[in-house]
């Protein structure tokens, strides 16, 4: 097969790469410092026939339309006519993020530095969307204080929420502080529970036991039914809806369960479960990968932690799906990847992430 890449036929050199022969033009190609020594060395030795393969990780040829696209590069400098490459650079996720590394793969072969830099930060901001550190979404949320004795406020997702002790000043003054920062609260447990849920499951486990589930660490308990009632709607994400009894002057649930509960006693209560298993998640949970879907083979990982010696996304990224084998860790899987930390320098890194997933993710 026969590529010209500018669609005339006064080409004046021609290479066959990957099983295809690219007709090119001698003074636009040497922007590549690869035929440019190639060029350079002509008189010496010729320019040989032997085709030029470029593998893959796999040690398997990069599909010809990405090197079509590379080559047209060096003609229009424009990476918005290679459509592959901005289709791959316009969808964070772990296959288009493999796929613009066939380029890079390319790029790095042909020697493009403009190129080169142009793809890196591709790369870089996929890894970056494809791993948003979950810390950025749960650190914000959780901070109090006793606000004079009448109640608390809550700082939670940059806002700040007033919660009465009394139910009826609650429910007449803040029942919309009351409800969102419920909400708020729910959702970042269940975020948590989305990354980390073997140490989340655990951790509920705990709290059912009867002898602390109705502690709800404000020098107070919750009854042990409606402690056991909420800690069932946290482990399924049932946010509880609620509604005032004005005889009674009192806050009760609407579903149909009968449960009367003191306003910023449920919140002290839900707050202090998220308040723990933060702490418990907040120094280890960006180095887990919690999905397939968001994780790259050691093969991948090494050859990103090449690309970007500066970054610990790579590792993050790192599929720990066989760290472990029938509740036994595999050890020679892990050691695996503490080599290859260890040859990019990223030792640290290494217990980093052995650390996150032994107390997170093992079960």
């Amino acid at each position: 097969m026969v590529q010209n890449i500018i669609g005339d036929s006064d080409s004046d050199v021609s290479f066959k790469i990957n099983g295809v022969t690219y007709e090119l033009h001698k003074s636009v190609i040497t922007t590549s410092l690869f035929f440019k020594a190639l060029l350079d060395n002509e008189q010496y030795m010729g320019i040989k026939s032997d085709e030029i393969i470029i593998n893959d990780i796999h040690d398997l040829p990069i599909n010809s339309d990405y090197v079509y696209e590379i080559l047209g590069w060096l003609y229009h400098k424009d990476t918005q006519k290679m459509s592959k490459f901005m289709e791959f650079s316009g969808v964070s996720t772990t296959d288009s993020l493999i796929d613009m590394l066939q380029y890079y793969t390319l790029i790095d072969f042909f020697q493009i530095d403009g190129l080169a830099e142009i793809c890196k930060t591709y790369m870089l901001h996929m890894m970056v969307a494809i791993h948003p550190l979950p810390t950025n979404k749960i650190k914000h949320t959780g901070e109090y204080y006793n606000c004079d004795g009448s109640g608390d406020m809550y700082c939670c997702d940059r806002g700040e929420y007033s919660i009465d002790n009394c139910d009826e000043d609650l429910w007449k003054y803040n029942k919309k502080d009351f409800k969102l920062i419920a909400k708020i609260i729910y959702d970042q447990l269940a975020f948590i529970k989305k990354y980390v849920p073997i140490y989340f499951d655990r951790y509920i486990d705990y709290k059912k036991d009867k002898n602390i589930i109705s502690d709800c660490g404000l020098f107070t308990r919750v009854p042990v039914d409606i402690a056991e009632h909420i800690i069932n709607s946290i482990q399924h994400n049932n946010v509880l809806k609620f509604g005032y009894d004005k005889k009674k002057k009192l806050i009760y649930l609407t579903d149909n369960t009968g449960h009367y509960i003191n306003g910023v006693l449920f919140i002290g209560y839900i707050y202090k479960i998220y308040r723990t298993l933060y702490r418990g998640v907040k120094d280890k949970i960006d180095w887990v990968t919690y999905s397939e879907k968001n994780a790259l083979s050691i093969e991948i990982v090494d050859k990103l932690m090449g690309i970007f010696p500066d970054s610990d996304y790579p590792i993050m990224l790192l599929d720990t799906s066989e760290w472990q084998t029938n509740g036994t860790l595999n050890w020679n899987n892990i050691s695996r990847f503490e080599k290859l930390c260890i040859s990019h320098n990223k030792l640290e890194c290494f217990k980093n992430k052995l650390n996150a997933y032994t107390n997170l993710c093992y079960f």
